[in-house]
């Protein structure tokens, strides 16, 4: 199927998701052309996205907000700790294939990282769908493991294992 317009692109990823059990949920936010939610066989979330801004592409996205536990963790790190772990986190994030970004940006301690990757039209297909879903969604484990490796793991909260 050539997509060739945001009517296309919407409704492929809509059967692509509902197809492979994903769900649709659709959002119409304002400045996106339209917005899908669905849950990754992960169990993690993930919307695909069109902002009105991007004429001939979409953007896969999923985020990984901190555990209160974490996030307090993080914050009682002695400054040289913070700059070496938020450093490290950096430096190992740069090697993946989805864009990040921490939220809210430019905080000297933020409480969450949005990944996310742009597929343009000629290249929306459903393996190219699915790839990209899973480098994102994956980002969003890797980062979960690491804080429960370098925090451990919130009181009562299920395995990441």
């Amino acid at each position: 199927m050539s997509i060739v317009s945001t009517d296309d692109a919407e409704s492929f990823i809509k059967i692509w998701m509902n197809d492979r059990g994903y769900s649709a949920d659709e959002l119409k936010p304002e400045g996106l052309a339209f917005q899908l939610d669905g849950k990754f066989e992960t169990g993690v979330t993930f919307s695909i996205i069109q902002p009105l801004t991007l004429k001939r592409a979409v953007v896969v996205v999923a985020q990984i907000d901190f555990h209160p536990f974490h996030l307090a963790a993080i914050k009682s790190l002695k400054s040289e700790d913070l700059g070496k772990f938020f450093g490290g986190l950096q430096r190992d994030l740069f090697f993946v294939i989805p864009s990040f970004k921490f939220i809210p940006t430019g905080a000297s301690i933020p409480s969450a990282i949005q990944f996310n990757k742009q597929i343009s039209y000629d290249q929306l297909t459903e393996g190219k769908l699915y790839d990209m879903v899973e480098y994102t969604c994956r980002c969003v484990l890797w980062v979960a493991w690491v804080l429960t490796g370098k925090f451990g793991r919130p009181v009562g909260e299920a395995n990441l294992e």
